[in-house]
């Protein structure tokens, strides 16, 4: 805190100074309003170019770029038309700034102007232009004294067009001699004409080099010039996917240069590089300290690196020349501190002092190995490294890090891929192998939790050690902040997961030199080690290797034509112990997966009450190549599915939760208890049907026909999904045989109502009625509408794919009834009493309608969401179930989703089990997050398929040719679970 307070206080005195030396100096010297120069040749431009296209904001109609290059000198021109299409494009579009390095060069203002409808409405007048002096990498402690010429054009419309052109002029003495420029020709956004012409004096060599298949040159000469232009129009925006590499650049361009060897390029400043023939006392007396108390060349190199790290602090000064040029070794010592540059250029002046050979190396950060495969180009480098001869190996090392921990065998070296000597004579590229420099990063953590206590609390112990960048990561952190608050911090991570958690024992660290590790030891106590889960009657612990997982990718369905990025080269090792007492069921397996750019080993043990599994991942690549996207993330898509440990035990009574916990039940003793619970339902239901049929005994036959009210009448219906028309049928053929003495027997023709209701319905309307001439003409057409919705119900049943609509065939051609019914109760105008009593809601019609609301909720919620019911096609889910399945990551983007079950009572956000166009996926909801397993079918060996109980779903095991396997749950309704394991083996097969 006190550092980055310190740079704070450092960046305000700077800023104090700057702005001071802004006020007291005339920056209108350095820019001027002139004329476009004859050298430019004038580009015209479409004004509706891209119209109608999407331009991620302002439209650009011309970007023009022209660059004149001397030996002594450059001119830099570049010109910029964009169209406002919108409103909001105006903010991105008039707000205009320019930067040029004051030192050495000028900025030639040519227009800035507003076109409206064809008219210039606004043009530049040098006296709007603001200048000040803004350091964008102040935080990065990095002052580069640039200079802004900011305009923003004011009044500015949807449609209008602004232009502006300038030229920057002067080359950086640091470069006199050279002549190059890379620059690309795509962008994320489109461009409706690009222009870039590059020239050069006719007496230099030029050497052009495209990059990612750029079209090819026109080449001209005139008066003692040459020039290459590229003329393109209506360039697509080119998006690019995430997780590239750093150094790549799918972006056509070209580099242009007079050198055509990196060599070339090695002597480019290596006079400002050399050891300087005198230096301070101050320095002097430096080098004489560490001969004085180290012996041997490698020990007096590794002092020498350990000062310049710990003694001169970072700080750069990049205007005009200082940006590629080192300043002298004793004024960097005696003002304690320097950049990249002057750090490297000190620890060379002491390890010359020394008698250790050293050079500069010449690196890019971003692009790394890949900062020369793009032709050579001068300003290729953005940082320089040390590199120091021992015993005649090179040693890479970089005197910007913080100090580092370790000798040089076991110290994290400066690993760039490869890099360029400076030199005077002239060096060829260099490698920075990884195989022969210490491990980039390793970091080992052992987690030990003793979880033999009965009170449901346990101890936990961290070893963790750290070698590489990791472990002087960590010694910065104990260094700048103190162990207390590294303590603090590592608390709350734990707290994240453990609630409970308190601190046993204070942390403690150790580092060993010699090995280059730094070890922490932490002690920690869970008062409710375990997660209670009363539904499922267990108390689970989980835990997740957050070491390894920090450098594994999420894994990715989609296809990719350009290579995704690794955090390697790398390794994590993490293990956790378990110390357990009594009988557990712990089988062990253990998986190596392993390919050209990771190896995977996930190991496991359990002897003696003592429980171990370790994950071991090393990443070889810091990419994977588009060739071999798919095959290596498959094995990562292998790793995340096994990543990570769920240990888990019943409650039992006064454990941790205080509570007794519920009774662990098989499928067996669960199946039994609900054939139970149905045959009591049903015994009272039956009670309740004989009871209802013999209570109008007394007053049955003052009433014709059985009449009833129609609000009974349509709530039965509706509340019994339809089941009361069986019992109010049985009750008028009933009246028939008692009443009338016809010899029938009510039950058979009730349970055959949908043929017996001809019959039936032509008997109601032989009776006169006020309802007579309706019952008429509704009787034959009920009749048919009601044989027809039992056919379609039916159907229903085996075809879950029909629209919901269906399953209330019954319900809906009840309604038709509803003649019949008015027309019995007129009827029986004079025997009201008979109508009263059977209208009544009496115990056995509240019972039956207690004992048919869930059923009815639950058609209702099987006809809207019959996923959740029975297997069905893509067809049967809404766009919003599908929605959520691609933004909870269960579905990739393009992918074709097939078959679907959900175990779910209600919709699709907390289990499904999928078939799709290219894999088979299992989700569920894990406390707030979406947990998948998947195997894409190349991956699966076989599939077999375990039928379960009436009240359970079948289960159908996927196992995978690397040994492992995994579940889905599927409805047996329908013969779902065999439709979906038919479409899968026919995948399989190749299908």
């Amino acid at each position: 805190m006190f550092r980055l307070f310190l740079k704070a206080l450092l960046g305000l005195a700077l800023s104090v100074v700057f702005g001071a030396a802004s006020q007291a100096e005339d920056y209108s010297r350095f820019i001027s309003h002139e004329k476009i120069p004859t050298w430019v040749q004038d580009i015209e431009y479409d004004p509706e170019a891209l119209t109608g296209k999407a331009t991620n904001g302002a439209a650009y109609l011309l970007v023009d770029f022209q660059t004149r290059q001397k030996p002594e000198n450059d001119d830099s021109f570049e010109r910029f038309v964009i169209r406002v299409p919108t409103i909001e494009a105006a903010e991105e579009a008039s707000q205009i700034s320019i930067n040029i390095d004051p030192i050495y060069q000028n900025l030639i203002l040519h227009h800035i102007r507003l076109v409206r409808d064809g008219e210039i409405v606004q043009d530049l007048n040098l006296s709007d232009i603001e200048v000040y002096r803004v350091e964008q990498e102040a935080d990065r402690l990095i002052y580069n004294q640039d200079i802004t010429a900011s305009y923003i054009m004011a009044g500015v419309r949807e449609g209008d067009i602004i232009d502006y052109a300038y030229t920057k002029v002067g080359k950086n003495p640091f470069f006199e001699g050279y002549i190059g420029e890379r620059i690309r020709f795509e962008y994320s956004t489109p461009i409706g004409r690009f222009f870039y012409r590059f020239s050069a004096p006719e007496n230099q060599q030029l050497y052009v080099t495209p990059v990612n298949d750029a079209p090819d040159p026109v080449r001209e000469l005139a008066g003692g010039w040459q020039s290459y232009q590229w003329d393109m129009v209506d360039i697509k925006g080119l998006n690019t996917p995430d997780h590239l590499p750093e150094w790549y650049t799918p972006f056509a361009g070209v580099t242009i240069s007079n050198f055509n060897d990196w060599r070339q390029v090695s002597r480019l400043g290596a006079s400002y590089y050399a050891v300087p023939e005198e230096v301070s006392a101050e320095l002097k007396a430096e080098i004489a300290k560490i001969k004085q108390e180290f012996d041997g060349k490698e020990q007096q190199a590794r002092a020498a690196l350990e000062f310049v790290q710990r003694h001169i602090r970072y700080l750069g000064f990049e205007g005009g020349i200082g940006g590629f040029a080192p300043r002298d070794p004793s004024d960097v010592l005696r003002n304690r501190f320097g950049d990249c540059k002057d750090k490297t250029r000190l620890l060379m002046t002491m390890l010359a002092g020394l008698g250790v050979q050293s050079k500069a190396i010449l690196v890019d950060t971003e692009e790394q190995t890949h900062a020369f495969d793009r032709g050579v180009y001068g300003y290729a480098f953005d940082h320089v490294v040390t590199a120091i001869e021992l015993d005649g190996d090179w040693i890479f090392v970089d005197p910007t890090r913080s100090r580092q921990i370790g000798e040089f065998e076991v110290m994290s070296r400066a690993n760039f891929g490869r890099g360029l000597p400076v030199s005077e004579g002239g060096d060829d590229i260099v490698s920075m192998d990884v195989a022969a420099a210490a491990p980039q990063t390793s970091s080992q953590v052992t987690e030990t939790f003793d979880l033999r206590s009965d009170d449901g609390s346990a101890s936990l112990d961290v070893l963790s050690v750290y070698q590489g960048d990791e472990a002087d990561s960590i010694l910065r952190k104990i260094t700048r902040n103190g162990i207390e608050q590294l303590q603090q911090d590592y608390l709350e991570y734990y707290q994240r997961n453990y609630p409970s958690v308190t601190v046993k024992e204070p942390m403690s660290y150790e580092q060993d030199r010699a090995a280059g590790t730094v070890t922490l030891r932490e002690a920690y106590q869970l008062a409710d080690a375990w997660t209670v889960d009363e539904e499922e009657g267990k108390q689970t612990l989980n835990v997740s290797p957050y070491m390894v997982t920090e450098i594994l990718p999420d894994p990715v369905k989609v296809g990719r034509s350009h290579p995704f990025s690794l955090d390697g080269p790398d390794r994590r090792f993490q293990k956790y112990v378990f110390l357990l007492e009594g009988d557990w069921n712990l089988p062990t397996e253990d998986i190596v997966i392993e390919n050209d750019y990771l190896k995977y080993e996930e190991l496991e043990t359990y002897e003696d009450d003592i429980y171990t599994k370790s994950y071991d991942l090393t990443l070889t690549a810091d990419h994977i190549p588009a060739s071999r996207f798919e095959a290596t993330m498959a094995d990562i898509d292998r790793i995340d599915s096994n990543i990570g440990l769920e240990l888990f035990k019943p409650l039992e009574t006064g454990g941790a939760t205080g509570k007794a916990a519920a009774p662990d039940l098989s499928p067996e003793l669960y199946e039994a208890l609900g054939w139970i619970v149905i045959i009591l339902v049903g015994l009272l239901l039956f009670g309740a049907i004989v009871h209802a049929i013999r209570a109008d005994s007394e007053w049955r036959e003052d009433g014709v026909f059985y009449p009833v009210s129609l609000a009974k009448f349509l709530v039965m219906v509706s509340c019994t999904l339809g089941i009361y028309l069986f019992f109010w049928t049985y009750k008028n053929w009933q009246w028939f045989k008692q009443v009338r003495g016809e010899k029938l027997s009510p039950l058979i023709r009730a349970f055959f109502l949908n043929f017996t209701n001809f019959s039936l319905f032509s008997r109601f309307v032989k009776e006169e009625s006020s309802w007579q001439k309706q019952a008429c003409r509704f009787a034959p057409f009920a009749a048919t509408i009601m044989f027809v919705a039992m056919l379609v119900t039916n159907l229903s049943d085996k075809f879950p794919e029909l629209p919901g609509i269906f399953d209330f065939s019954i319900i809906l051609a009840s309604l038709l009834y509803i003649p019949l019914v008015l027309h019995i109760r007129a009827l029986n105008a004079e025997n009201a009493e008979v109508v009263r009593l059977n209208s009544r809601f009496g115990w056995h019609a509240i019972f039956a309608l207690v004992v048919f609301a869930p059923l009815t909720v639950m058609a209702v919620v099987a006809s809207i969401h019959k996923e959740n019911f029975y297997v069905v096609s893509a067809a049967r889910l809404t766009g919003a179930e599908v929605d959520f399945m691609r933004e909870a990551g269960v579905l990739e983007d393009g992918e074709g989703l097939e078959l679907f079950y959900s175990a779910a009572m209600w919709g699709v956000e907390t289990d499904g089990n999928l078939l799709t166009t290219d894999r088979v996926i299992s989700y569920w909801l894990d406390g707030v997050d979406i947990q998948t397993e998947s195997a894409n079918f190349n991956d699966i060996e076989k599939t077999s398929l375990q039928t379960a109980g009436a009240f359970e779903d079948a289960i159908l095991t996927v196992h995978l040719k690397s040994g492992g396997s995994f579940e889905l749950f599927l409805s047996e309704e329908a013969d779902g679970h065999l439709k979906f394991q038919r479409a899968l083996n026919k995948k399989l097969a190749g299908g």
